[in-house]
């Protein structure tokens, strides 16, 4: 008996439902056109023509009744405004003759209500992996000028399926490697810093047990699925089911091991003499470009290594030189850190490198103190609602019952965050100096214009916790759009923002930012620590997910968000890292071009923290960052159940008890 394995077509077919045939005479759309899972009435779609022989060029393609524009194998098409939710994409093809070829009604592209999310390029999710050589999705907001700004490993991906204003369709490259890759966006396509999202290259290694199987006999086949550890699924199909017969049936499902040895394995036994086949087909996971996509971006920017190296600033070239000679790396930047006596080399690894394990194996040279990723922070505020409530948050906190000497006067708070608009008349005088890390230069932006407002706004309807201090902007963050609140903030930036602070003397850092852990970022906050800073962190929008960084780092405050009743931000972390409550829901702050604004998040609450860290150290300049905590804790409001939880931590923000000491005027 002669044994031919053959494997089955790793593609997603059309998720298409043919009209009766007496509405469909010559053909289905099916194999024909892959349209994207979502489209909206009026939008501009971009469709590949899979199967030019059976629809030759020079027919006439209508797309939910809107004439198409063929050029070069592609169809264009501006859907009508018309289509209304849920209904189903008519599509038929008349050959150059005028015959009806293809009827059909497309059931995978729903027509949703919503239009394209605008004319910004944006990447936020992906269907997350997919056969080499196969159509995979990217999610976001798409224009059509954006649909070529798409790059693999750094390269440009050109080979599209499909395209819409919320999703674009491409097929990996058919030598493309096993595991993850990235998939992000050009900035000269107007794609943000951070948009990229990775996908992961599978391929299945098909083998049998031996040469042949002889009647009455099994043997074994094993599909080895490699590129991932995850459990997923496999359509199996024996092709030859009168030579032999199929463990679990003709056709199946089969799910995969999962883990190191991803497999299926399957037996077959032998019927009759003759050549059999066995088909198989990797099961792709669904495209969740839905309407509402979650954000589910890659940690870290793609082909950036970092690494710290001990050393003179007068060494450090020639450092990263070496470095990079010896890991065949390119050396991208190269930083002094006085503050912690070491540099910081930002390094350029090839398209196709693995991050993470570029930096485990870079971390075990002897010349290098630690390596990772490039990672990505974000702030965490977010604008209020159309309706927001009034500005109750230093009553909240007791800080109108403070006196008018206290004012933060003599500390100087480093707020590490976005640009801030200096112009702005709430903060005329309260911005000692300004100094930009990003190499985007000094910008107005919203979120560190709400924090500096928080901190230190002195009139135009905005009163700062500490408005007599001297507020020390470093901008280490960049927004995401030029009037976005969301701002993203890497390594490299907080890090040096964090040692300009110190640098700079100042006494109290406050870094309204949260994400991953991140040791390049741990070193500089626990240097801050150990010379007597006071480091103020926000606590996040993860609810019960992963504590934040650098909120979750020791000797850090953390600080969690409450509303005008004292009740939880319902986004905020939870966690036994979290040290105090402040307000942080509807609270009102300055933003870019001398306006005010409502806006929530942890951010905020951060921001009223350090301030009020600010008027303990006017009051006490040599106070230990332990001290200053003590000091809020033991002073605090209990709030939740009794003690200190991992809600509120040891309860809400009281600064009057905190700084006076005469608490009975703080009633």
């Amino acid at each position: 008996m002669t044994i031919l394995l053959r494997a089955g077509l790793l593609a997603a077919a059309l998720c298409a439902q043919a009209l009766p045939a007496a509405q469909a005479p010559a053909g289905a759309v099916d194999g024909l056109l892959l349209l994207p899972p979502f489209v909206s009435p009026g939008e501009e779609l971009e469709l590949a023509v899979l199967d030019p022989v059976l629809t030759p060029p020079g027919g006439r393609w209508e797309i939910g009744g809107a004439a198409a524009v063929e050029d070069a194998g592609r169809l264009r098409v501006r859907l009508p405004t018309t289509l209304t939710p849920g209904q189903d994409l008519s599509i038929t093809y008349r050959d150059p003759a005028g015959n009806l070829r293809v009827a059909a009604r497309a059931a995978a592209a729903r027509v949703v209500a919503a239009g394209t999310a605008g004319a910004e390029a944006r990447i936020v999710d992906s269907g997350g992996s997919a056969a080499a050589g196969e159509v995979v999705c990217v999610c976001g907001s798409f224009t059509p000028a954006s649909w070529d700004g798409l790059t693999l490993d750094g390269r440009p991906l050109r080979d599209r399926v499909s395209a819409s204003g919320r999703v674009v369709m491409v097929r990996l490259p058919a030598d493309l490697p096993a595991g993850p890759h990235v998939i992000a966006g050009a900035a000269s396509a107007g794609f943000p810093l951070r948009d990229a999202v990775l996908v992961r290259a599978l391929r299945v290694a098909p083998r049998l047990e031996r040469g042949e199987v002889l009647r009455g006999q099994s043997a074994a086949v094993q599909l080895t699925l490699e590129g991932t550890e995850d459990i997923m699924a496999l359509r199996l199909t024996n092709a030859t089911p009168d030579v032999v017969s199929l463990e679990g049936g003709a056709a199946q499902e089969a799910p995969t091991s999962g883990g190191e040895r991803n497999q299926v394995r399957r037996m077959v036994r032998g019927l009759r003499k003759g050549r059999f086949r066995l088909g198989y087909e990797l099961m792709p996971p669904p495209c969740p470009c839905e309407p509402a996509a979650r954000t589910a971006r890659v940690p870290f920017l793609p082909g950036r290594l970092l690494a710290l190296v001990p050393g003179t600033a007068e060494a450090l070239p020639a450092a990263a030189r070496a470095l990079a000679a010896t890991h065949a790396l390119v050396v991208l930047e190269a930083h002094p850190l006085p503050s912690i006596g070491e540099g910081l080399v930002v390094f350029g690894v090839p398209a196709d490198a693995d991050v993470p394990r570029a930096a485990a194996t870079l971390r075990r040279d002897p010349r290098v103190t630690l390596a990772q990723p490039d990672f990505v922070h974000e702030t965490a505020a977010l604008q209020s609602g159309p309706q927001p409530v009034h500005d109750y948050a230093r009553r909240l906190i007791g800080a109108d019952r403070l006196p008018p000497q206290a004012n933060g006067a003599g500390v100087t708070v480093a707020l590490v965050d976005t640009g801030v608009d200096a112009d702005h008349r709430a903060l005329k005088g309260a911005i000692s100096a300004q100094v930009d890390l990003t190499g985007r230069g000094l910008t107005p932006d919203v979120h560190g214009t709400l924090m500096a407002g928080i901190l230190a706004g002195r009139a135009g309807g905005v009163e700062g916790v500490a408005p007599r201090a001297a507020l020390l902007v470093v901008k280490a963050c960049h927004p995401e759009s030029p009037r976005a609140i969301n701002a993203v903030c890497t390594s490299v930036w907080l890090a040096r923002g964090l040692d300009a602070a110190l640098q700079r003397d100042a006494r109290v850092l406050s870094l309204s930012v949260a994400g991953r852990p991140d040791e390049v970022v741990a070193r500089l906050v626990a240097q801050a620590v150990r010379s007597g800073r006071v480091v103020v962190a926000a606590a996040g929008h993860e609810g019960g997910g992963s504590p934040p960084h650098p909120a979750a780092l020791d000797g850090v405050l953390a600080a969690t968000a409450v509303d005008a009743g004292g009740a939880l931000y319902p986004p905020a972390t939870r966690g036994s890292f979290v040290d105090l409550a402040a307000p942080g829901v509807d609270v009102l702050s300055s933003v870019p071009g001398n306006q005010v604004a409502f806006f929530s998040g942890t951010s905020a609450a951060a921001a009223y923290v350090a301030g009020a860290v600010a008027l303990l150290l006017q009051r006490g300049p040599r106070e230990s960052p332990s001290a200053v905590a003590h000091a809020f804790e033991r002073t605090a409001r209990d709030l939740g159940p009794p003690g200190r939880d991992d809600q509120f931590g040891s309860g809400l923000l009281d600064v009057c008890r905190a700084v006076r000491t005469d608490h009975e005027a703080c009633r």
